[in-house]
């Protein structure tokens, strides 16, 4: 069985897996989950999701999870960070009420607004960021 095929069947609970003892219900590895608005010419890269994100605390990794179309409205990426602070601050930030204070002196005032939630990652998200990016490197490899 591929590796996609096992990460598609662990994503939808359909494979049993010996879970290391590090692995629970809880998030221990710092992930949330940011959906954001999607503007015609404005692009968002991990980089820049990076920078924003940062606000809370060191972010190690970013990933986006790819939309089933580019006309959709909004977008999601996964935001790892490299200590619980970070996460535990992003968690509890208040978009609606807090969004232009947080920002305010940055760069990156403007392209906050386009944020719209942040919430735990689930296993499943991830699970989705690990299929894409063995998608593209299958891309890539045939480009070669």
């Amino acid at each position: 069985m591929s590796l996609r095929r096992k990460l598609q069947q662990r994503r939808d609970g359909r494979f049993s897996v010996n879970k290391p003892s590090s692995i629970n219900n809880n998030n221990t590895d710092h992930s949330v989950l940011i959906k954001w608005k999607h503007k015609q010419g404005i692009d968002l890269t991990c980089e820049i999701l990076q920078s924003i994100m940062s606000v809370f605390g060191p972010v190690a990794s970013v990933n986006t999870i790819p939309s089933s179309s580019s006309s959709e409205k909004y977008q999601s990426s996964i935001v790892t960070f490299s200590d619980e602070q970070g996460y535990l601050k992003a968690l509890s930030y208040d978009l609606d009420r807090d969004r232009s204070k947080l920002w305010e002196n940055t760069s990156y005032r403007k392209l906050s607004g386009l944020l719209r939630e942040i919430k735990e990652a689930r296993r499943s998200d991830l699970y989705e960021v690990m299929i894409e990016t063995l998608d593209r490197l299958k891309d890539y490899r045939s480009l070669s």
